[in-house]
């Protein structure tokens, strides 16, 4: 698609707010604070009010019946939390993200619609790297956002896998010209500093899976796919010669082996040790249901040596929810999962797997990157005409 054509296109109300909600991603990290959220929450309200005035249906995709599920038992385990206010703003954000699949699940979404929504995401990328290159500053020898917009160094990292996944994509794809090839692999020596800069392992694994993943079933697994799976590690390992002079010795020991045995993955392996202890040392009803949702910081009172979340989204589960809620969890993600692999949804599919992986990591429940594929491959499931959308190269015009 060019550029012309792009312009032409007849985008609907609901998916250039949709789409406006994506690029402003980097305004998650402006907190109004309490019960009003993020800055984003607002413009998050404005695609909702567009279905509720225009549309007033429900359409029951897989999706939103497991994501009805999940809700539903982080709602029950409110009654029994041992920090009722946080599960209360909890199950709230988890009641937002629920809107928003349904209206986005209520609409059909023309090729360039969809094709308008991924530049959407892949802007939203772009976008936070501007603003933290511009703004952010080096604490502890850690690149960060810590002015108007805040955000953790960990979490960083997932705003950017739109943008490296199309990178990629561009790398590998045989209907990209070599300009655009050129543009791409800058693009990506972009997004490698800053993951490198941030220090964030977790983020770097994550980068590194959607990278791989694409490469790999971007291709189908085709002769060509050594080939292209070579040139892309070119490009990352000539990135990695021109970025490690750049970085200073702090960030680069947090990169080594044996400061990730030393430090216990910065304490997560106590973290996890310590989660499953309190699973282990529950009753049959807690183990089952758990302590409630957003309650892992108050597990002080049961255990001492439990002071934070787990950073690990499956064993925060496992712990607030119980076994009946970390299975729904697991379904909730599961059918999105299955859905892009089902319509070979390669672009949706990667990002996933990267958001999946630094989950393993971290505790990104209501994290926003993460909801916004969600949503994406929502609108790609309501495609109106037979053309995959991942036929669709971005490229950097």
């Amino acid at each position: 698609m060019t550029k012309k054509q792009f312009k032409k296109q007849n985008i609907g109300k609901f998916t250039k707010w949709l789409g406006i909600y994506f690029a402003c991603l980097i305004m998650s990290g402006m907190s109004f604070g309490g019960i009003f959220g993020s800055a984003l929450r607002f413009i998050a309200f404005i695609p909702v009010l567009i279905w509720l005035y225009d549309k007033h249906t429900v359409k029951m995709t897989p999706q939103i019946k497991f994501t009805i599920i999940f809700v539903l038992i982080c709602f029950m385990t409110v009654y029994w939390s041992i920090d009722f206010n946080k599960s209360v703003s909890r199950v709230v954000s988890h009641l937002l993200f629920l809107f928003m699949l349904v209206s986005v699940s209520s609409y059909n979404y023309t090729n360039d619609e969809l094709y308008y929504l991924k530049k959407c995401l892949i802007n939203s990328s772009r976008i936070s790297a501007v603003v933290l290159l511009l703004t952010g500053e080096y604490s502890t020898g850690r690149l960060r956002l810590s002015g108007v917009i805040i955000e953790d160094p960990n979490y960083l990292c997932a705003y950017f896998l739109f943008a490296i996944a199309a990178c990629t994509m561009n790398l590998t794809s045989s209907k990209v010209t070599y300009k655009y090839k050129i543009i791409s692999v800058m693009e990506l020596f972009v997004y490698i500093y800053i993951i490198y800069a941030t220090g964030s392992r977790g983020g770097m694994l994550s980068a590194i899976s959607t990278i791989v993943f694409m490469i790999v079933f971007n291709n189908g697994f085709s002769k060509n796919v050594i080939r292209k799976t070579i040139v892309v590690l070119l490009v990352l390992f000539i990135s990695a010669y021109y970025i490690v002079p750049l970085l200073s010795d702090t960030i680069l020991k947090r990169f080594a082996v044996e400061t990730i045995l030393e430090s216990n993955g910065t304490g997560r392996f106590d973290l996890w040790r310590t989660a499953i202890t309190v699973f282990k040392n529950s009753n049959v009803f807690r183990q089952l249901f758990g302590y409630g949702t957003a309650s892992s910081k108050s597990l002080i009172y049961i255990t001492p040596s439990h002071h934070s979340v787990s950073h690990n989204v499956f064993l925060d589960n496992l712990v607030e929810i119980g076994i009946v809620g970390l299975l729904s969890y697991i379904m909730h993600i599961g059918s999105f999962f299955v859905d892009s692999i089902k319509r070979k949804q390669i672009y949706n599919f990667s990002i996933l797997i990267g958001m999946i992986v630094l989950s393993l990591s971290t505790s990104i429940y209501t994290f926003k990157p993460y909801w916004n594929i969600l949503l994406y491959i929502a609108c790609c499931s309501n495609e109106e005409n037979e053309r995959n959308a991942d036929d669709e190269t971005i490229n950097s015009n």
